[in-house]
């Protein structure tokens, strides 16, 4: 299990190249552990593999308006009416069972850059050893750590912030 302080260190690095894309108009849209390096052991970490890397245009909508990753970490807008690309469709782990997004009936919620910020909340979680929103999950967690993963996985697109924002939060400012 990593340490808050380590989280909040590959959370800043992570959220910093994700601003840096987004901005040059690129949403990675397979955010997942596998994809995040350490350049050495308790250094930085560098986003890697954008194979499904998608053009995002300057208000962070998609060009590409079909998801496609891996399903642990999808974002919950992405599952509305069968948006996600490939074979796996089931709900995704940190879901809980039943979920829907929040958006109009008959007409999908548009997908932004926000994906990215959603799926590294999931990674995070998965990073530090809590796997699902499954009960008992925070059992130990800080609450300041808690309250900014919980940020970050907002189920709804327009409450969750942007990597930009998201560097403003109060877990990852200095004390």
């Amino acid at each position: 299990m990593l340490s808050p302080d380590r989280i909040r260190e590959i959370a800043m690095c992570c959220l910093q190249a994700l601003a840096h894309l987004h901005r040059r108009g690129v949403c990675i849209r397979d955010l997942k552990p596998a994809n995040l390096l350490v350049r050495r052991p308790g250094g930085e970490v560098v986003v890697a593999d954008l194979g499904l890397a998608t053009r995002s245009d300057t208000g962070g909508r998609l060009e590409d308006q079909v998801w496609a990753g891996t399903v642990r970490y999808v974002a919950p807008e992405a599952t509305a009416q069968g948006r996600c690309a490939g074979k796996q469709q089931q709900a995704p782990r940190h879901l809980p069972p039943g979920f829907q997004p929040e958006h109009k009936p008959g007409k999908p919620p548009v997908l932004t850059v926000k994906v990215d910020v959603f799926a590294l909340a999931a990674s995070l979680r998965q990073c530090a050893g809590w796997l699902s929103h499954g009960e008992g999950w925070e059992a130990g967690v800080p609450a300041d750590l808690r309250a900014f993963l919980d940020h970050l996985a907002e189920a709804n697109p327009a409450r969750r912030p942007t990597a930009r924002r998201a560097l403003q939060h109060p877990f990852l400012l200095p004390a």
